[in-house]
This record gives structure tokens, C-alpha cells and sequence, in this order.
């Protein structure tokens, strides 16, 4: 295994990881729960793969500075994966794009101006934060097991 030489390196590996995890994760998820909340004010699994997605999705677009797209939401399995496989995708050819120099310049966000170093970065926290409450709902559902991914 090549270790990471590079910040953009660094999230593209990290993204790679993400991506192989939650789709890995989602097929351990009984199709007939995929919309099972376990209180009636928390997300679903679909509704965190959306959520996540879209996330990461408007983070691209940030980066491109370009007005963003809509997202059809996943209602199944197999839309869930290419969900997350379309926006993670897209925002490694974006991030790999990227100069060192550009990684220090600014965009306006919705939280003000940040670096898009830091744009660039922010879908990895997001995506593994909410591979943790996909896990969690799976045991909640009786699901014992690991599912991870390791390399």
C-alpha cells in the first residue's frame, strides 16, 4: 500500500475508504428498513444518504464555484450506492483538479468565506460521521456484526 504524499492525496484516499464503507454497509441494511428511524425525530438510513450526499454534493459545487444541481433522493439499495458513488466520484475529479495554490484560496460559502483547502476536506468528516450512524442504526437493528473495510 502507497501511503499519501499529499493533502489532496491524503482526501482522495480517505473518500476512496468512505465510499467502499458505506456502500459496503448498505448492503447489510434489509431493504424493508431502510426507512425505519429509531425515534421519530432522527433520520432514517435513506434519509442520512441523502443528507450526506448532498452535503458533499453542494461542497463540489462550492469548490467548481458553479451553481449546484439537484440530487434525486435514494429510495432503494441500489439508488443509495450510486447516490453516494456520484457524488463522491465527483467531488474526487474536482478536489484532483485542484493546484497547491488553489487550496489556499478562498470561496464564499454558506458559513462565510473559507479555504477551499478546507472545502475540499470537510466531505471526508462528513461521510464518516454518518458511516457511524449507519452502523449504529444496523446494530440497533440487531446487527452485530463489523462490516468494515480496512484497506
Amino acid at each position: 500500500m502507497t501511503l499519501p504524499q499529499t493533502p489532496l492525496e491524503l482526501f482522495a484516499s480517505q473518500l476512496d475508504w468512505a465510499h467502499k464503507n458505506i456502500n459496503n454497509n448498505l448492503d447489510f441494511v434489509h431493504e424493508g428498513k431502510l426507512r425505519w428511524k429509531p425515534a421519530p425525530e432522527a433520520k432514517s438510513v435513506l434519509e442520512i444518504i441523502d443528507h450526506a450526499a448532498g452535503t458533499v454534493h453542494n461542497f463540489t459545487y462550492i469548490l467548481m464555484e458553479e451553481p449546484k444541481t439537484a440530487l434525486a433522493p435514494a429510495t432503494t439499495i441500489k439508488e443509495a450506492k450510486a447516490l453516494i458513488t456520484q457524488v463522491i466520484t465527483a467531488h474526487l475529479k474536482t478536489i484532483q483538479s485542484l493546484t497547491p495554490d488553489a487550496m489556499e484560496q478562498t470561496v464564499t460559502t454558506p458559513l462565510g468565506e473559507l479555504p477551499k483547502g478546507l472545502i475540499a476536506a470537510l466531505p471526508v468528516v462528513e461521510l464518516i460521521n454518518h458511516h457511524g450512524q449507519i452502523t449504529y442504526i444496523q446494530s440497533l437493528l440487531g446487527d452485530s456484526e463489523s462490516h468494515l473495510i480496512v484497506a
